[in-house]
Parts: C-alpha cells; structure tokens; sequence
C-alpha cells in the first residue's frame, strides 16, 4: 500500500528512478552522502530546509511541497494527492519465497544498461540467477514504466511458433484470427510505456529474435529485458554477462566470512532444512569449498544446502569432489530444467549441435582450464569457430590472465558432466595421450625461457596450467615413463621456483621406478630428485642419487649431465667438507666453460661463495651476476645480489651493500617471490643491527618473520 510507504524508502526509489548513486545525488543536493544514507534507512528526518531542497530536486511542484515537507518531517503520512507517476505500476512478477541475496552492483549495472539501452540480454551458465535478477531489477526500475513491468516465461514453450502467441496471453489480449500475432502485439505496445522481461530464451532464440525486433522497430517507449544462456546477436542488443556469486579465500577469517554472497546464500538455505544450522569455525573451511567447488553458481549452492539436512557440511564437500549427483534434487515445484543441476545443465547440452557436443566432451580432459592453443593441439574439429560458439552459449568461460595470453575454463560440474558423456562415448584414452602429448611440447618450449627476461611471464603460464601438467604426470605414471620425465626435467627450475619439494619428490620417485633405461633423461632425473632430496634435509639419500646420477652419465659420456651432477654434488658436500664440496663445484665449472654453458657456469659460479677467501668467493659472485646479467636470468640475478650482500655484510661494508640489496628486492618483487623478499628484509635487519640500531632491526627481522609464517 502506498500509505504505508515511509518518506526514506520514497526517496530511495526517486534516486534510483534517475539512476543516481546516493553520493551523486548528495552532491546535488549538498549534503553528506552519510545525511542521505541515514535518511533512506528511515534513522533521520531532514530538516526543514534540506527537505525542500530535496523535493525541488525531484521534481515536487512549489504549491504541493508543504504537504511533502510535513511527510518528511514524519508529521503526516504520504501525500493523498500523489502525483500519478508515483503510484505502483501493474506487473505480473511473481512475489519471491526467498531472500534476494547480494548483487548490489550487477542489480546497479543493469538498471544503468536499461537506462541506456531499449533491449539488454542477460546471459550466463544455467543457474547463475539470470532470472532472478532480471525480476529483481524489474522491481526497482518498475515506477519508471507507466504500463508496467510482465514477465513472460518461455521455458515451457516447445514450439517457437507459439512465442508470439505467450507473449500476447500474458498482456491479456484477445485473439484476433482475422490479424497476425506480431501485427496484434506491435499495435498494442506502440504507446506502451513498458518493461517486457523475456526469460529462458535459449531453446526458442531465432523466434524471440523475429519478435523482439519487430517490437522494437514500431514500439518506441517499450523497453525488453531478455534472459538466455547465449545472447541473440541482434542490432541494439546490450549485453549483459551474470557472474557467478563473490567466493571467499580459504583463508579468510570468520569475521568476514559471511561478507561473500555465496557463503549467505549457502548459510540461509541451509536454515530452511535445519533451523539452527550456522557457520562456525569448524564448518567454514568445508562450506568455502562447497561454494568453491561450484563456482559460486546460485541454482548449485541452493541445492546442495538443502543436503544439510542429511549430511554434515564435510560430507557434501568430499561429495562434491567426486560427481555432481549429489545435488539430483530441487523444488518439486521449479521449472523441470531448474529442479537439478544435471537437469539445468542437460537442458543446455541438449540444444548443441554434435559437433559442438563432441568438442564438450573432448576439452573435458583438461582441469583447470585451457588456452586455444592447447585445445587445437589436443581436440578435433573446427576448434576456433566452436569455441566461440560455446563461450556465446555460456558454457565455456574466458578468462583473461595477459594480453597475450586468453585462457578458457569450464565451470566445474560442466566439466563434470562433458566428463561423463566422454566416457559414455568413448576416446578417453586417445585423448589423455594428446594431452600428454602437448604438454610435454609446452614444458620442453618453456624450458629455455626460464632463464630468460621473459620468465615471469613463463612462471605464470606454467602455474596456470598445474592442474593440467598435474593430470598429465597422472597418465604418464600409467601409459608412459619417459614423457613424465621429460616434464619433470624440462620444467626443473618451475619446480624450484614453487618450492613444494615434497610433491616433486613424490612424481619423480614414482617415474624413475617406472623407467628402466639407463640413458642422459635417467641420469638429470636422478640428479633432480637428489637435490629435492637435499632440500628436504634428506642428505644421506640425496647423495646416493647424486653419485647414481653423476656415475651414469660418466658411463653413457655425457659432460652436460656430468657436469649437473657435479654441481649436485658438491652442493651437499659443502655441508659437511667445505674443501672437497669447493672441489667438486670447480670440478663442475671446468666442464661448463669446456661446454661453453653459461647458465651452469652462473649456477656453478654462485656456489662457490661458500669458501674460506671472502674475496675470491665476492669475485666468483660478481663473475655469475654478469653471466647472470648477459642470459637476462632474473631469479638467478637476484639470488646472486642477496649473496653478494650477505657476504659484504659479514664484512661490516654496509653501505655498499644498501645499493645492491636495493635492486635484489626489486627483481623479487617483480618475480612475484616473497620469501627471496623476505630474505632481504632480514638482510637489512642485520645492517640495522650492525650499526646499534636495535629497534629498526627488531622491525626488519619482525616483518621477514611474518612472511616466512
């Protein structure tokens, strides 16, 4: 009822209705947003002055403002005499039976879309709440339109034929046998002031397409907002991609956890099946990773809430990690393609063309996501053209990491569910040797660039796709040793940069029990897994594989790998023989000049900082910084910078090692490193406390501290 209305919900919906943000319109008006906000939540009334200025502003005429001003001051209710433009518009949008949750800006993004544009499309995955929101956002522009706001529901139609047809029973017009429908409908809307929300649009594109211009083109004041799952490319069209709900970092404390929309959404269905349910420390891990797991998609959260009521939030979490039918029930009473998520997402699967279904299929053998190169090298067909039309159907995602570098994803459980029809059809086996295949290619490409300028740009094309070298190194272990390998030392230094030893350990144990030959591949892996080893504080093992590497490649006259194995060697000797570990290392240089490697020389070079002549070891480092410098090898340049400042340091020259730190925490930070950071800062510390300054040395060593934790 409008005499229900309070002055500050009023004054909202005249803010929005000329889509002013409320610091724009406290602009206007001259106020603090803070006196406008306070006003629209009902907490203060205006002074008389501010009032008026506020109703000139909206428009009030002069002779009707004392009766406004006196039902803002909250002496009188809503002005009897309202003028017509603030009286409810007719619409048939249905009344929710549940919470909107969150949304605040897609809600703003397309409420400004409508203000600028006659036909906005709102697309996206099924079940990503394009429907919802579409209401939602009917709901608040729906005192600008004069005829209304209706809603038409085309999900159920089957025959495009009839969409003309639903469209005009909805308005509650008559049938006309003597007049077509399109005719009829255009007639009527041509002075309609009105917002026409089509929904579920997808199965029935071309024949809302022929509807929708036609309207357009003789109906002047009528606006359509359209939801569909791929956009109907036509002219005006505006459009508007649904995102999934805001996802929160496993990490995030419980103070802020219930900020993210899907975490609300999860706790508040949740309530409808078990009324006391609540987040709690010991169930906020395991609901992030629900609402993680199903990408933040609306229709999937609700669902799997709902099994809250038979399981504990752990177990609908470990579920989930194995198959998407957990979530095989919904409303009885929801559209038969939004009971289920399999049926939301068969509902689309089913209005692909084969070729387009069989590229589904065969991109879900990757994890985590896909460049368009990875897919031509592993996928059939016309990959390029089919990929466009996914991503404009909504089932494949872009996401864009560099400008040179687009990669697409699926949303999880399409992934899962293209997953299930592969195996149905069969191939997969064809197809986990493919994408082995390319990714043996990539890390062999990779490899060089690693020790090149570009290498931060490597670093990240290879964490991006982990999962994906991950599931590779899955099949290798089965089908093939030797391409498993090949990764493992190909992308050495990726492995290094990570520093999750234990994982490498892990892959390299398993292949090198599974490769019996005895040739230069077996003799870097066993060296590689040796220095893992090392890393790891396993000494005694790490040196049995070392000296199985280094006798290996002597037997099979390989000076490269010799040469590695030397280094690796050394390396570890250095802890308890500093002379002989020295030895080995130069050992080891000797072969790299012979070979004229100037990589190994750097890396060789830089060891060598571990001996009793504190100038000899400044001259070896100052040697590997300008190999280091001529390959552009960035990482190595800054490792090399924090030892010659180590070094300079125990010498008490701190000021010519300030300049030389200096650029060390400049190459890491820009590697993105933040222990090689960190190791700086406690660098510094040591200045600080070398020169008595106990408190700056105390902060220096206080925030290495934190990161290192």
């Amino acid at each position: 009822m409008q005499d229900e209305l309070s002055f500050g919900q009023w004054l909202r919906k005249q803010r929005r209705a000329l889509d002013l943000s409320r610091q724009a319109f406290a602009d206007q008006v001259g106020c603090a947003e803070v006196t406008l906000r306070r006003i629209e939540a009902g907490t203060l009334k205006p002074s008389k002055e501010l009032a008026s200025i506020l109703l000139e502003k909206l428009g009030i005429p002069e002779a009707e403002r004392s009766r406004w001003i006196s039902f803002a001051r909250g002496l009188s209710g809503f002005p009897s005499q309202a003028s017509p433009s603030l009286t409810q518009p007719k619409s048939n949008f249905p009344v929710p039976l549940t919470t909107f949750i969150g949304r605040e800006q897609e809600q703003a993004d397309v409420s400004k879309l409508l203000s600028k544009h006659r036909f906005v499309t709102l697309t996206g995955s099924g079940g990503v709440g394009k429907t919802r929101l579409a209401i939602k956002v009917g709901e608040q522009v729906l005192e600008n339109y004069a005829d209304g706001g209706w809603l038409v529901e085309l999900a159920p139609i089957l025959d495009p034929l009839l969409v003309p047809r639903i469209i005009v029973l909805t308005l509650g017009l008559r049938d006309d046998p003597q007049r077509s429908t399109i005719d009829r409908l255009c007639d009527f809307l041509r002075e309609q002031r009105m917002l026409l929300i089509l929904d579920n649009c997808e199965h029935v594109l071309d024949a809302c397409a022929q509807v929708i211009d036609a309207v357009l083109k003789t109906c002047p004041y009528l606006k359509i907002l359209a939801t569909s799952r791929e956009p109907f490319n036509i002219t005006g069209e505006a459009i508007y991609r649904v995102p999934s709900l805001g996802l929160p970092n496993l990490e995030e404390i419980l103070d802020t956890f219930r900020n993210y929309e899907s975490i609300q959404l999860f706790e508040e269905r949740a309530q409808l099946v078990q009324f006391d349910f609540s987040l709690t420390l010991e169930n906020a891990v395991s609901v992030a990773q629900i609402c993680q797991r199903l990408d933040g998609i609306p229709l999937a959260i609700e669902l799997a809430a709902a099994k809250v009521a038979a399981f504990s939030t752990d177990q609908i979490a470990n579920q989930l990690h194995e198959s998407f039918n957990l979530l095989a029930e919904g409303s009885r009473t929801a559209l038969p393609h939004q009971q289920t998520l399999r049926a939301s997402i068969s509902w689309s699967w089913n209005l692909l063309t084969e070729p387009e279904q069989r590229l589904m299929r065969q991109l879900s053998v990757f994890v985590g996501g896909w460049t368009l190169e990875a897919a031509q090298s592993v996928c059939d067909g016309d990959v390029l053209h089919l990929l466009n039309s996914l991503v404009s159907k909504s089932l494949i995602v872009i996401d864009q990491r560099m400008e040179t570098d687009v990669r697409y994803s699926f949303h999880e459980t399409i992934r899962q569910y293209a997953h299930e029809k592969l195996l149905e059809a069969g191939g997969v086996e064809a197809l986990r040797d493919q994408h082995l295949a390319y990714f043996v290619k990539l890390a062999e490409q990779a490899e060089p660039e690693l020790y090149r300028p570009n290498q931060v740009f490597w670093l990240n094309k290879l964490q991006d796709d982990l999962d994906n070298v991950r599931r590779a190194l899955d099949w290798a272990l089965t089908t093939d040793a030797k391409s498993g390998l090949r990764i493992m030392v190909a992308l050495r230094f990726f492995w290094e940069a990570r520093g999750d030893f234990r994982e490498v350990e892990g892959w390299l144990a398993q292949l090198l029990r599974q490769y019996e030959q005895t040739d230069s591949l077996c003799a870097r892996a066993l060296v590689i897994y040796s220095k893992v080893l090392a890393d790891r504080g396993m000494f005694a093992e790490a040196e049995k594989f070392a000296n199985q590497g280094l006798e290996l490649s002597r037997l099979i006259s390989d000076q490269s790998a010799e040469a590695f194995g030397l280094w690796a060697l050394g390396m570890m000797r250095l802890q308890g023989d500093l002379r002989q570990g020295v030895s080995m290392i130069e050992q080891s240089l000797a072969l790299y000049e012979s070979l004229g490697d100037k990589l190994g020389q750097a890396t060789a070079l830089d060891w060598l900082m571990y001996q009793d002549d504190p100038e000899h070891a400044k001259a070896c480092l100052f040697k590997s910084l300008r190999l280091y410098r001529e390959l552009g090898h960035l990482s190595g340049m800054a490792m090399c910078l924090g030892d010659l400042a180590q070094i300079m340091i125990e010498a008490g020259d701190f000021a010519s090692s300030k300049p030389v730190l200096e650029e060390a925490v400049i190459l890491y930070r820009q590697l993105g490193n933040p222990t090689g950071e960190a190791w700086m800062l406690g660098l510094y510390g040591k200045i600080a406390l070398g020169q008595s300054d106990y408190r700056q040395a105390y902060a220096y060593f206080e925030q290495a501290t934190t990161v290192y934790e």
